[in-house]
């Protein structure tokens, strides 16, 4: 016992200070996202609150789903119950879920960004025309040159 509690401590102390690096490091990108999604006035608290409302409508919903139709071959709720929690493929019904989860958070994400840019920002940043390239390559940012302009 001795020597399996040795062994459990100097792992443990060895796994110590690289948990701690990230737990610090991974706070900070998060203060750090946090402070610049505040400086265009996206708050990220809004698209997670979104986000936990829509998912857990969609879970109560997807449960609904597999559940009704064994309501209402058994007529009972409680014994429906039952069988769906004895049929239900659960590693299916989770994959589902989770791939849910990820489509909801992206949705209200989008739906954040469009309410602080606008919309016709964002349909011009998707489906705007691009600017027209001037012959001779692009003149984007060079300085004109005033003997060009003075020559006729």
């Amino acid at each position: 016992m001795t020597k399996l509690w040795h062994t459990v401590k100097h792992e443990f102390l060895e796994v110590l200070p690289p948990t701690i690096f990230f737990l610090v490091t991974f706070h900070i990108v998060l203060l750090d996202r946090a402070l610049m999604l505040s400086e265009y006035g996206l708050h990220l608290s809004n698209v997670v609150w979104k986000t936990v409302i829509y998912v857990t409508a969609s879970l109560f919903v997807h449960y609904l789903e597999h559940f009704s139709p064994l309501w209402w071959r058994t007529g009972s709720f409680a014994e429906g119950n039952r069988d769906l929690w004895r049929e239900i493929v659960w590693p299916h019904f989770w994959a589902i879920q989770l791939w849910l989860v990820v489509l909801i958070f992206v949705y209200c994400a989008a739906r954040e960004l469009i309410r602080i840019l606008g919309r016709e920002r964002i349909v011009h940043i998707y489906f705007g025309h691009p600017v027209p390239r001037v012959a001779g390559g692009s003149s984007h940012g060079a300085p004109s040159r005033p003997e060009q302009e003075t020559r006729s």
